[in-house]
C-alpha cells in the first residue's frame, strides 16, 4: 500500500471509486436506491507502514427503512475500510480524500475485501456480500457523532444511496486523543543575579572565549520537545544578544533609553517567560528567536504580549513617516513553520497599531503553521530606517501549546 498522509478535520471527505451501473437480465438497473443505515461501529485492525487501520460497519437494524425499489424489504450492511495517518491524527475517524487507486491523491483510502456492500433478504441469510467497486463517500464529525453518506456501487453493479448519522461504538483501540504539551518555562533557573539584571537566563552565564569576546550561540532551554536557541556576545566594552532569554520580570515604567528593563513584559502579570529579540541574523544561527523541537508536532496556540521596550516606543511614536504622509504604526509578531527546512505555514499577530498598543497577555493561534520541527520569530512593522527596525524589536511569549 502507497503511504498517503491524512491531515484530521471536521470538514466533509469525499471518496471517489471506479466502476459502472448494473443492468438486469431484462435490461433494467436495480438501484437500491437511498437507505437511512442506523448502526454504526468501528473496529481498529492494526497500524501499517504507519497507518492505522480501521473497518467501518453502518448497517439497518430492521426492514422497515423506506426505499423505492425491489429492495424496499431489504437489510442493508455497509462495510468501509478507513486509514488514518498514524501521528497526530489519531483522535478520531478522519475525513479524507478516499480512492481505491494507488496513485490517489493525498488522503484516506478505501480499499480492500473489507470494503462491501450486503444485501440482506429473507432468501440470503447471512447477506449476499461483494466487494465495492464505484461511488462517492463524504464523512464528517459533529460534536462526538459522524455523518457518513454516499452513493456506492458494488462488484454486481448495485447502487446504494446512503446516510448514516450518530455515534460509533469502538472495538479494539478506538480514538486515541493526541497528546497535548504546554511550554510553561516554569522549571527554568533565573540564576542571573550580577550586574544589571537579575533573574533571568540568558547566554553570559553559558559563554566561553572566542577571538578575545565572550559568546554563545546555541540552544539555551529545553522543556520536553521543544528547545530555545539564544546568541550572547561581550568584547570587553558592549554587550549584545539575539534570540531567546528567559525572565520572571515585569516592568511597567518607561526608563527611555535605559535599558535596565529590557527582559520585562508590559502586562498585568506573570510567571515565568521568554523574551525574543528579533532585531536581525547578526548574532548567527541562533541571533534570531527560534524554537526547535526534538520530533515533528504542532503548534496550537501560545500567549503573547508586549515587552516594556516595544510597548513604550509604540506609544510615544503611534504616527510613522514624513510630516504631512504620516501613518499608523504597525508592529506584528510574526511565526514561521519548518518541517525538515521548508516552509509550512506562518501566523502573525497585531503588537501594536496606530494609539492602539497591546497591554496584556493575549491568545496568540499557532494552528496554521502545521507539523513543524522549527519555528522562527520576527518583529515586522512599518517602522523603519537606515538600519532596520526603528522599533525595540522585544516580544513575550508564555504557555506554548503543542501537539
Amino acid at each position: 500500500m502507497k503511504r498517503i498522509f491524512v491531515f484530521v478535520l471536521a470538514l466533509a471527505a469525499v471518496l471517489s471509486l471506479a466502476g459502472c451501473k448494473r443492468t438486469t437480465e431484462g435490461g433494467s438497473t436495480e438501484p437500491l436506491n437511498f437507505k437511512k443505515l442506523t448502526n454504526g461501529k468501528a473496529v481498529y485492525l492494526g497500524e501499517e507502514d504507519g497507518l492505522r487501520h480501521y473497518a467501518v460497519t453502518l448497517w439497518t437494524n430492521d426492514r422497515s427503512t423506506a426505499a423505492a425499489d425491489n429492495y424496499k424489504e431489504a437489510d442493508i450492511s455497509l462495510e468501509l475500510e478507513l486509514v488514518t495517518a498514524a501521528t497526530g491524527s489519531e483522535e478520531e475517524i478522519a475525513s479524507g480524500t478516499y480512492a481505491l487507486s494507488a496513485s490517489a491523491q493525498a488522503g484516506v483510502l478505501l480499499a480492500s475485501s473489507r470494503s462491501a456492500l450486503s444485501v440482506i433478504t429473507p432468501y440470503s441469510y447471512g447477506g449476499d456480500k461483494r466487494e465495492l467497486a464505484e461511488g462517492e463517500v463524504t464523512v464528517s464529525s459533529f460534536n462526538g457523532n459522524y455523518e457518513i453518506k454516499g452513493l456506492v456501487t458494488d462488484r454486481s453493479e448495485r447502487i446504494l444511496d446512503f446516510t448514516y448519522y450518530g455515534a460509533l461504538a469502538f472495538e479494539g483501540t478506538g480514538p486515541v486523543e493526541p497528546e497535548t504539551t504546554v511550554i510553561t518555562f516554569e522549571a527554568a533557573e533565573l540564576s542571573a543575579s550580577t550586574g544589571t539584571y537579575s533573574d533571568i537566563l540568558w547566554g553570559r552565564e553559558q559563554a566561553e572565549e572566542a577571538d578575545g569576546s565572550q559568546v554563545y550561540n546555541g540552544l539555551l532551554y529545553t522543556e520536553g520537545a521543544a528547545s530555545f536557541g539564544s546568541y550572547y556576545s561581550f568584547d570587553g566594552e558592549w554587550e549584545s544578544w539575539g534570540g531567546f532569554a528567559l525572565s520572571a520580570n515585569r516592568d511597567l515604567e518607561d526608563l527611555g533609553m535605559d535599558y535596565s528593563n529590557q527582559f520585562s513584559v508590559y502586562a498585568p502579570d506573570n510567571t515565568q517567560f521568554a523574551v525574543g529579540y528579533a532585531f536581525g541574523d547578526w548574532g548567527g544561527a541562533y541571533g534570531v528567536p527560534i524554537i526547535e523541537f526534538s520530533e515533528p508536532v504542532r503548534p496550537v496556540s501560545a500567549d503573547a504580549a508586549n515587552a516594556n521596550k516595544t510597548y513604550h516606543y509604540c506609544v510615544a511614536h503611534p504616527l510613522v513617516g514624513e510630516e504631512g504622509s504620516e501613518e499608523d504604526i504597525r508592529v506584528d509578531l510574526v511565526a514561521v513553520g519548518y518541517n525538515g527546512g521548508t516552509e509550512t505555514g506562518r501566523a502573525s499577530l497585531r503588537l501594536a497599531q496606530g494609539a492602539e498598543v497591546l497591554d496584556t497577555w493575549t491568545d496568540f493561534d499557532l494552528s496554521g503553521l502545521g507539523e513543524v520541527t522549527q519555528v522562527v520569530f520576527s518583529i515586522e512593522s512599518n517602522d523603519t530606517g537606515e538600519y532596520g527596525l526603528n522599533v525595540p524589536a522585544f516580544f513575550c511569549i508564555d504557555n506554548i501549546e503543542i501537539r
